[in-house]
């Protein structure tokens, strides 16, 4: 099991911890059922603005997910699978994942993982026949020096993760100066937070809009919807005062 997935299965085990509306799911198939339907659900909510002709061909983004040779790797691969059985393939929004470095492939976190990635602002090393199996296709052993779309790290014990991807500095086309760039907790944190904001903020204005139309009740519990990030002492200084004075956030 993923250490997530231990916390999952401990909270499910604990009914009276549970809100009622959710069912308890005690076991890793209630985890993934969780996960994916959550992530169907928002997937969803996107505009879809792809005709019919063109939903296999336009957006159709794959995110390598270096699983740091530890026991990420088959629970992402069990993910992959409940996704494709959603069939979400429908729409324009889909990522294709593909795990890479199993725990059979390398040493376990050696110069790949979520922190070594973060630590030292580089890419992780591949490892192993997995990589070429998972995603049908050869790629070198090593640290990857092409341009690649983006890419998650995880940890050993998949509980941490950041996102980074490479792309050619302005005006240099040269795979020896290809730029990183990492996607962090705080920034990750900022991303998700700002979108509920949006949401949010939506909200309210359809509720004003009914409340001007009748009653006070909607607008009274739109109000009381707040957004809140949990930040510790190691965030950065202004991703704290970036949530605060921009996203809005508690």
């Amino acid at each position: 099991l993923t250490t997530p997935m231990l916390h999952h299965i401990v909270m499910h085990s604990n009914p009276n911890l549970l809100p009622n509306l959710i069912p308890q799911r005690c076991n890793e198939r209630g985890y993934l059922e969780v996960l994916c339907h959550s992530y169907a659900a928002l997937l969803r909510t996107a505009v879809n603005d792809c005709a019919v002709g063109e939903r296999k061909e336009r957006r159709k983004r794959t995110i390598l997910v270096d699983c740091a040779c530890g026991v990420g790797y088959p629970k992402i691969q069990l993910i992959r699978q409940h996704l494709q059985l959603l069939r979400l393939d429908d729409g324009c929004n889909v990522v294709n994942i593909h795990p890479i470095n199993g725990s059979e492939d390398g040493p376990l976190n050696d110069r790949c993982g979520a922190e070594f990635v973060q630590k030292n602002r580089l890419p992780p090393t591949i490892y192993g026949a997995s990589t070429a199996k998972s995603t049908n296709k050869k790629l070198n052993v090593g640290i990857m020096k092409t341009p690649y779309h983006y890419m998650a790290s995880l940890d050993g014990d998949a509980d941490r993760i950041v996102f980074h991807y490479q792309k050619h500095s302005d005006g240099i086309s040269n795979n020896d100066w290809l730029e990183f760039r990492l996607l962090d907790g705080d920034k990750i944190s900022v991303l998700i937070s700002s979108f509920i904001q949006e949401e949010i903020r939506h909200l309210q204005k359809i509720f004003s809009s009914n409340d001007d139309n009748g009653g006070k009740e909607g607008k009274t519990n739109a109000s009381q919807v707040k957004c809140g990030i949990v930040q510790t002492a190691y965030a950065n200084g202004s991703s704290t005062s970036y949530l605060k004075n921009i996203v809005k956030t508690q």
